[in-house]
């Protein structure tokens, strides 16, 4: 019997295992550092949405983009960093919700020293997906302007 809970108290202390697989690489025409990207919910699911796990290594974020229906991020592992064009940069941690509006170009990504992983909400199927810009700059990336 001790040993049993002996055994559970060390499984409750240890490091949990992530949420989601990491899928498949992302693109580097769209990321910056390494990235995978799982899908949960896309058109053959017919949902009115689509939706992916998408998980950061240290220091990797996606390029500038729009959604011209938007995205909503829903933060569930680690640190990580969300900015709109022309807007201060915002630091992302576990449980926070990020609601990009429809046509506003931003990033997202990892903090320098913690990985990240968001779910990735995309409404409205029958809108292009998403439209993806320039890499981030390292200057914008670390907040300078």
């Amino acid at each position: 019997m001790l040993a049993a809970l002996g055994s559970q108290a060390q499984t409750e202390h240890s490091t949990p295992s992530p949420i989601f697989t990491k899928g498949q690489p992302g693109p580097a025409a769209n990321f910056t550092g390494h990235a995978w990207v799982q899908g949960l919910v896309g058109k053959a699911d017919k949902y009115s949405c689509g939706a992916g796990s998408v998980q950061f290594a240290p220091g990797a974020r996606t390029h500038w983009h729009t959604h011209p229906a938007g995205q909503i991020l829903l933060v569930v592992e680690g640190t990580g960093h969300y900015q709109e064009k022309g807007q201060p940069l915002r630091l992302l941690h576990k449980g926070d919700v990020i609601k990009a509006p429809a046509g506003v170009e931003h990033w997202h990504g990892a903090a320098l020293k913690s990985a990240m992983t968001h779910v990735a909400i995309n409404p409205d199927l029958a809108a292009v997906p998403v439209i993806w810009g320039r890499a981030v700059t390292e200057a914008e990336y670390l907040g300078q302007r």
